[in-house]
């Protein structure tokens, strides 16, 4: 199987995902993907793309190998910035947002269009420095691009306020020991005939939201320990793995909630409105 840095990522949130995009393509929900936030996402990269003022562009293509060596034709130029550079090793394919030279070394640069750092970035950003480590080159340091949040525009457009570059390199080094076994894990799992014996759990939306929760979730009913308010995510799994489940499971197995959460299952259970506490009177929706 080859596995891009976006794959790898998905496999660590979940081997079970690549499995299922391979055997059960048909179950995946691409309404998870929020359109407005790839358009936005896209949008970034372009504009990141002139931070350096000059640069060189390796033009996307369905056949990868192009990609490649489209990008070595830029190395063997000494292309000071290249971006979407792409590299392969053993198997493992990745884009890099933005490939910069200094000197006789390398500088990886993710951009992304958040505000910060989320923990998933240093493994992108770690898969990265492994394929093109794994290709020969001399990677000194690994760099996250993000929008600056303090930045208010004044006249035309500055790139330079408009984006924070911070230094993963230490993050990402301390990934290097253990990404080889990952990867070699994840494929093992997604490569797999039968159906991985994975459990619903956390990982099913963090760090994102799994596209296959429809089928991952399909034994659990409308009403469930998950549909409990105010009952934080750890407690409903917890409860979840001791087999409580469904309404009927909460009160048989009397599980301590509050008034509240109390009155929302058993209400539910039995057909009954909810109780409307008199000082605090109705909720009311707005539509």
């Amino acid at each position: 199987m080859n596995l891009s840095k976006s794959r790898y990522c998905s496999g660590l949130q979940c081997p079970k995902i690549l499995w299922m995009q391979k055997n059960i393509p048909d179950e995946y929900d691409d309404g998870v993907m929020n359109q407005g936030i790839l358009n936005t996402g896209n949008e970034i990269g372009d504009l990141a793309m002139g931070y350096f003022c000059t640069f060189s562009e390796v033009p996307y293509n369905a056949d990868k190998s192009l990609m490649i060596d489209d990008t070595k034709k830029l190395l063997e130029q000494k292309t000071k910035v290249i971006t979407e550079a792409s590299f392969s090793h053993d198997g493992n394919f990745c884009s890099v947002d933005i490939l910069r030279l200094v000197d006789d070394s390398f500088e990886i640069i993710e951009v992304k269009s958040s505000t910060g750092i989320n923990p998933i970035y240093y493994d992108d950003m770690a898969f990265q420095y492994y394929v093109l480590t794994g290709c020969g080159l001399k990677v000194k340091k690994i760099s996250l691009m993000h929008i600056n949040n303090q930045y208010i525009r004044q006249g035309n457009l500055d790139l330079n306020k408009l984006f924070t570059v911070e230094d993963c390199t230490n993050e990402v080094l301390a990934k290097q020991n253990d990404i080889g076994n990952q990867i070699t894990s994840i494929k093992k799992i997604a490569e797999q005939k039968e159906e991985p014996g994975i459990d619903i759990g956390p990982h099913c939306s963090d760090p994102y939201e799994c596209g296959f929760s429809g089928y991952c979730w399909k034994h659990i009913p409308e009403q469930s320990i998950f549909s409990i308010a105010r009952l934080a995510g750890r407690t409903k799994f917890n409860y979840y793995r001791q087999g409580i489940i469904s309404f009927d499971d909460v009160l048989n197995n009397q599980i301590s909630l509050s008034d509240k959460q109390q009155n929302q299952v058993e209400s539910e259970v039995k057909g009954l409105p909810p109780t409307v506490n008199k000082k605090e009177g109705p909720v009311l929706k707005f539509v």
